[in-house]
């Protein structure tokens, strides 16, 4: 055979190819196979290959091949141990049963249970035998295991049993070897055993060897040889039944691996049936006693499921009676509770004169204002549903009743819904239940307009906007139109053509316009009128968050208990997770990570972080108190200034000398390049920094292209890591993410990970950061969050217009809901929540600006210009120092629950807008983490496993429409949720960066 060819294929990196090579090697000679076995198993990676070479080296070389497979039962992985167990019973020598009583002691349990199913059949008898000649052996494992065992079969060997080996073993062995059985065989006799201390006066009165008898007396110095008794007790011959848990792997090798194992068995069989001796089959799955035990298991629950399904069907049955009495009850009961929605929605129309006064007057005396129509018509109506058409149920329930009103007090018209009841007259005598239906802070709902079975309101706030919502009279399908650009409304009526239409007069300067709206299709004529529809959007969370949202609102558990049982679980995960971690910890490096004082009363000016869209030279205001000192910092420039002295000395030649002789080529005009500038320095780019290297060295330690990239500009500079112990793999390194943006010569995204709490080795952060000259930045309202105080609801989706899908960069999580804080929310130009001071806010400009800094800091004080704004909490970190005053950074007891945070910040050269986020993170640990990746100010998002999410777009062709696909992956396969989250409508808001365009559409222009 063609040697060369042969080592080829065994050195391939195809599993086929090298399982074809040693099917070769077989063929040709048993002693080739085995040689080749020997001499590549060290370096084969592949488990399957593995596990093939020793089935191979257990068929083919048989005894003489013991040892060798043998030693594979100390692999780390389990599957490796289970196949050189198996091959080991493939051999029927009495060699094997050593590594078999080994097996007994190894800390898997999976492999322990192999091991008691092949002692179980090899018999107590030889399976003592194997202990006793293991206890005399040179071989130190043997003697040690053969101890491991015994002890373990304290429960089932009687004593005298125990006591009879050892003493065989210790007459039998080597002084050098039987100082274990004698420590064992002490144990017994320091009990009192009377049979123990007969048998050890016999042992030494019986031995010849005086070093023997001094082993004995040292360890138990009251022995003494006394007369054997002529009759000694007999151990009796039956000894307990030992249970043996069934083995039932966990980790079982994959179909198809078992399958080429299988396959590549057989052809060993085949090759090698001309051997005398029986070829034992291999066993990769179920046994065929456990298949048919299994099958039994199988029938058995299958009809004790049928027994409990038809048990309930029986059961009614017999008592059909009383189920059908109980079931009418039920109905009646809900009929009373809930008549709109068992007997439907109903329809609306106008009240009666009488009605509209004496309601007025009503509502009057109790603090409610009804407000009245351009005609002077009172905004209230009537809900009727059927049981308003008979007398005595009419007078019973009574009347739902809708208006539009103001409480004297607020003067802020809200639209309310209460139930009347009224007189012989027609005349309302009471209302009872009456809640507000819009709770809209910011808006006026001054306008009601009742349709068939649904009603209308206009929303009007202060700056402007007026919203248009429809909702059914079972406050369901809700839908809106949103008029832009500030238009005036002089009239809104119904339709007189359709019962769907609504007829709105706009007035815009002196210019006089009409728009019919269609209330259900949600058609708009004239269609370039600008009028926004925005439809039914129904969204859902996942089982999961949603089912403890309801358990958090029930009245007998509330937020608290759950706040503690998520505190108890957090807590508990931790401090067994830093148990286990616990070699890795490492003293803080405080000069990295500054934290402030909780008990400081007065807060640090803040630094405000600004990238503008007109140039990449951002502006980083720092307004840091002069009597504070400047936290110390290693950063990259200053390892090269340290270490790689000629380096800037090198930089600036290399530069100047470019400038000069561009400038002799073609002389430079402030005038004609103050745009082209910063092209003209990237053309000479790589000359200068070639020169530059060329004269300084960097350090061995920094990664390839560390040096190039950062002074480029193309990637942000790398993090030097917090913990040195066991580094993870590219741990501060950035590197490029693909992402959809195409066209583009330099990356636009990175990401990076660190480890960022020095007690705890486990809590690893993941960054991404985006080039934020080339980025725009977007909010987006979930169609539930935020809770709007304008009544708009939002889409909660990623727009699917054709620039944003080939230009989406990234989409991530934004933070907490409404009713965890009135924080400022503004997306598109709409102010969903006034903004808040003290808080933390990002925010982006009609530019394409964005800025991070605290409300009601100078430049941090006004919405005009704001397209997008989002506030949560105070800042996590500000000036660079870890804000330990708050109290408040989830729903937590002690403030201190380590759980999934993220943050963002923007980079102190104000180059990056950097995203962080991680598990087993505190507020403070976040914080850090933020400050190591380059930040002076972060503020926190939201929180917890599912709500923590960041994905990253690439282009994935078109579907059968032609419409341009995404492929979402996430920024570690560490977090959770499903990947189509903002591509399809979700219930909280988030933010997604797509490659910048010339100008933002707000609702005000677009």
């Amino acid at each position: 055979m063609d040697v060369n060819l042969l080592k080829k294929k065994l050195n391939s990196e195809n599993t086929e190819e090298r399982l074809a090579g040693l099917r070769e090697a077989i063929a040709e000679s048993e002693a080739l196979a085995v040689y080749v076995i020997k001499d590549y198993i060290k370096q084969e990676n592949s488990e399957t290959v593995l596990s093939a070479m020793i089935i191979a080296c257990a068929k083919i070389g048989g005894d003489s091949e013991i040892d060798f497979i043998g030693s594979f039962l100390g692999d780390k992985k389990f599957k490796i141990q289970k196949y050189a167990f198996q091959s080991l019973l493939l051999i029927d020598s009495p060699k094997i049963r050593p590594y078999i009583i080994k097996t007994m002691t190894e800390k898997d349990v999976r492999l322990k249970q192999m091991a008691v199913k092949a002692i179980r059949d090899l018999g107590k008898k030889k399976s003592l035998e194997t202990i006793e000649e293991m206890l005399i052996s040179e071989i130190e494992w043997q003697r040690i295991s053969a101890l491991e065992v015994l002890e373990m079969l304290n429960n089932i060997l009687y004593e005298n049993e125990l006591i009879d080996i050892l003493t065989r073993a210790i007459s039998s062995s080597k002084k050098d070897f039987c100082v274990e059985s004698v420590n064992k065989l002490k144990k017994i006799y320091d009990t009192g055993s009377q049979y123990a201390r007969e048998s050890v006066s016999k042992l030494i009165e019986s031995s010849s060897s005086e070093e023997l008898k001094k082993i004995i007396l040292d360890a138990m110095p009251d022995a003494t040889p006394k007369p054997l008794k002529t009759e000694t007790a007999k151990a009796e011959s039956v000894t307990p039944d030992s249970k043996a848990a069934k083995s039932s792997p966990k980790d079982q090798p994959a179909e198809n691996e078992e399958e080429v194992i299988s396959d590549f068995s057989n052809y060993i069989d085949n090759v090698v049936k001309s051997k005398s001796r029986q070829v034992k089959k291999l066993v990769t799955s179920a046994s065929e006693a456990d298949k048919a035990f299994y099958l039994i298991w199988v029938m058995k629950i299958t009809l004790f499921f049928k027994w409990l399904a038809l048990m309930p069907l029986k059961f009614a049955y017999s008592h059909k009676y009383k189920f059908g009495a109980a079931a009418l009850m039920m109905i009646a009961f809900y009929i009373y509770v809930c008549p709109q929605v068992i007997l439907g929605s109903g329809h609306f129309s106008e009240l009666k004169p009488v009605s509209q006064q004496s309601l007025d007057e009503y509502l009057s005396k109790r603090g409610y204002k009804i407000n009245r129509d351009s005609s002077d018509n009172m905004l209230a109506y009537a809900h009727n549903y059927w049981y308003n058409s008979i007398g005595f149920l009419d007078a019973y329930f009574g009347k739902s009743v809708i208006f539009s009103a103001y409480e004297i007090n607020i003067k802020n018209s809200e639209i309310f819904e209460g139930m009347a009841f009224f007189d012989k007259f027609d005349a309302v005598g009471s209302v009872s239940g009456i809640k507000n239906l819009t709770e809209t802070s910011m808006a006026c709902e001054d306008e009601l307009i009742i349709l068939k079975n649904s009603f209308s309101y206009l929303s009007s706030t202060d700056d402007g906007l007026k919203i248009l919502t429809i909702q059914e009279g079972d406050y369901t399908n809700k839908r809106q139109f949103l008029f832009k650009q500030n238009i005036e409304i002089s009239n809104i009526t119904n339709s007189a053509l359709a019962v769907n239409l609504i007829k709105v007069e706009t007035k815009k300067g002196e210019n006089l316009r009409n728009v019919s709206l269609n209330v259900d299709s949600g058609n708009i004529d004239p269609p370039d009128f600008p009028v926004e529809y925005i439809p039914n959007i129904e969204a859902d969370e996942p089982f999961v968050p949603k089912l403890v949202e309801k358990v958090r609102n029930l009245g007998f558990v509330g937020p608290e208990k759950i706040a503690r049982l998520e505190d108890f679980y957090y807590n508990t995960t931790d401090y067994f997770k830093r148990k286990f971690y616990s070699g890795y910890e490492e003293e803080e490096d405080s000069a990295r990570v500054v934290k402030g004082r909780e008990t400081e009363d007065e807060t640090s000016p803040v630094n405000i972080i600004e990238a503008g869209a007109e140039g990449n030279n951002a502006v980083a205001a720092a307004g840091v108190d002069k009597g504070i000192a400047a936290p110390e910092r290693i950063s990259i420039y200053d390892r090269i200034k340290n270490e790689v002295p000629a380096y800037c000395e090198n930089l600036i030649k290399s530069r100047i000398a470019a400038i000069c002789s561009l400038a002799d080529e073609k002389p430079l005009s402030f005038d004609e390049h103050k745009n082209n500038f910063k092209n003209a320095l990237a053309r000479i780019n790589s000359q200068i920094i070639s020169n530059a290297v060329a004269g300084a060295k960097p350090a061995a330690d920094w990664p390839a292209g560390t040096l190039e990239t950062a002074l480029n500009g193309v990637y942000p500079a790398n993090i030097e890591p917090l913990l040195k112990k066991n580094p993870l793999k590219d741990e501060g390194v950035w590197s490029s993410v693909e992402v959809a943006v195409a066209n583009l010569s330099q990356p636009l995204a990175f990401k990076t990970k660190l480890r960022v709490d020095s007690k705890r080795s486990f809590a690893v952060m993941h960054f991404l950061c985006v080039d934020l000259s080339k980025t725009d930045l977007r909010l987006v309202a979930g169609t539930n969050e935020p809770v709007s105080s304008i009544g708009l609801k939002g889409k909660g989706v990623i727009p699917k217009d054709e620039f944003t899908y080939n230009n989406l960069i990234c989409a991530f999580n934004g933070g907490f809901r409404t009713k965890h804080g009135q924080w400022g929310f503004i997306a598109d130009g709409v102010s969903y929540v006034a903004p808040a001071k003290g808080i933390a806010t990002v925010m982006v400009d009609s530019k394409g600006n964005i800025k991070m800094g605290t409300w009601g800091t100078p430049g941090f004080d006004t919405t005009e210009n704001i397209v997008h704004l989002r506030q949560n909490l105070p800042p996590i970190l500000e000036n660079n120092i870890v804000n330990m005053k708050h109290d408040y950074w989830g729903a937590s007891i002690d403030n201190k629950t380590r759980v999934w945070r993220s943050a963002l910040g923007i980079s102190r050269d104000g180059r990056w807008l950097v995203y962080g986020a991680g598990n087993s993170l505190g507020h403070d640990t976040l914080a850090a983490g933020m400050s190591l990746a380059g930040c002076d100010y972060a503020m926190q998002l939201d929180i917890n496993d599912y709500h923590t999410y960041l994905y990253t777009y690439k282009l994935n062709g078109t579907d059968k429409k032609g419409n341009t696909k995404l492929k979402a992956s996430r920024l570690t396969d560490e977090m959770s949720g499903e990947t189509e989250r903002c591509l399809v409508p979700y219930t909280r808001d988030f933010f997604y960066a797509t490659l910048k365009q010339p100008e933002i559409k707000t609702a005000s222009n677009r």
